[in-house]
This record gives C-alpha cells, structure tokens and sequence, in this order.
C-alpha cells in the first residue's frame, strides 16, 4: 500500500519542478529550467512533463540532437503523451523529413484530436512542403470543426490568400478578425494580435497596389507603438 503522505510531498514536488521550470522557459532561462526538468524525469520517470521542459530548454540552447534524444527517450516512458509527439513532428520537419512529420503529427492528433495547435502544425508542415491545398483544408477543418478561435489559423490562412495573389480573400478573411469580438481569442497580448492582422492587411494592400489603404494600416501599427 502507498504511503499517503509520500504521494502527497511527490506530487507538491512534481507541480514545483513543473511550474517553475515552464516559467523559466517563458523567461529565456533555460539553464535553471534544464535543472527542473531533470528533477521531475528523475522523481517520475514516466511523466512526459519532464522532458517537454527539458527538450525544450535544451532546444533554447542550440542542442537540438540532445532535444530530439530527449523527446524520444520520453515517448518511450510516456508513450501516450501527444505534446511529445507534436514536438517530434516540428523537429523532423524543421529536418525537411516531412514524411516521419505527418506521421508524428498524425499520432498527435489520434491521441488529442480536439487539440487545435495540432491541425495548426499539420497545416505548417504541408505549407513548408509545398501542398498548399493540403494546407488550406486543414485550416478550414481547424477553424470550422475544432476551435474558431485560434486565431493564427486566420492569419495563415489570409497570408496563404497573399502568396496566391488572391488578396481580396485575404482581406475578407482579415475582416473576420478587425470586424469581430477580439477578446474571445482569449489572448494575453491584444496589441501582438492586432499588429499580425495589420501586417497581414498591408501585405494584402500592396498587392492591390492600393497606397492610401497600406499607409492607413502602417499608421495603425505605429499607433499601437505609441500606446506602449
């Protein structure tokens, strides 16, 4: 039988290690979060917390290969851990192995398939290898099925519009956003939200070869620094 007060010190152990080395990944810190991570591996090999910090510290740091030996090792104890298999699917495609990427973003979203950053990184990796139909349909399936409010779907959607010349599109998509209730994307930076829809509505403008709307939205953007 498992001693109460044991589990109890361990999880309060866990939650620490956890809390603190995500934050010190927010923070650019990554040898203080290199340390959390080896605590929570060593104290529960099985979590796949511990090597989501430490994979992604060691990432921060330009060790990329000791990043990857890092996520599969933990697949191995945390098979079921779909962030670990998000994280293996943009290594291989930062790798341009696109095809070992499907198949880890694929696993990803068996294993979470209401997890709307998935579809988004599936959408990135068919973007990267030049099936842009591929891309846009899984945007639209992210958008209309699984969560309508994320909004960088939005954007690549609207910037895919601009590489196809298809600027009114894009605009129209960009509407969505500019028209629309911001404060349910549920962001922290409203600011880094509306200079994206506005460098993404420049980029449109100047497709359109239309000057008076481009400098419209630069002055939107200089305004947003003015607040600051």
């Amino acid at each position: 039988m498992k001693n109460p007060l044991k589990q109890y010190v361990k999880k309060k152990r866990m939650e620490y290690h956890f809390h603190t080395g995500l934050k010190q990944l927010e923070n650019d810190q990554p040898f203080p979060a290199l340390k959390h991570g080896m605590h929570l591996i060593k104290i529960e090999p099985e979590f796949s917390g511990g090597y989501e910090i430490l994979a992604s510290a060691q990432e921060m740091l330009g060790e990329k290969e000791y990043a990857f030996k890092t996520l599969l090792e933990g697949l191995k104890k945390a098979p079921s851990s779909y962030l670990l298999q998000e994280k293996i699917s943009v290594y291989y495609s930062d790798k341009d192995n696109f095809d070992l990427a499907f198949i880890a973003i694929n696993k990803a979203i068996d294993m979470a398939p209401n997890m709307p950053s998935l579809y988004f990184n599936k959408a990135i990796i068919f973007a990267k290898c030049n099936k842009f139909r591929d891309c846009a349909e899984t945007l639209e399936y992210l958008i209309n099925k699984v969560d309508d409010t994320f909004f960088d779907a939005y954007i690549l959607q609207a910037q895919l519009l601009n590489n196809f010349e298809k600027p009114d599109l894009a605009i129209e998509r960009m509407n969505v956003l500019v028209n629309g209730d911001l404060g349910r994307f549920g962001v922290p930076d409203l600011d880094e939200l509306h200079k994206k829809i506005y460098e993404t509505l420049i980029q449109s403008y100047q497709l359109k070869k239309d000057a008076e709307k481009e400098k419209y939205w630069k002055e939107k953007i200089e305004c947003l620094g003015k607040k600051k």
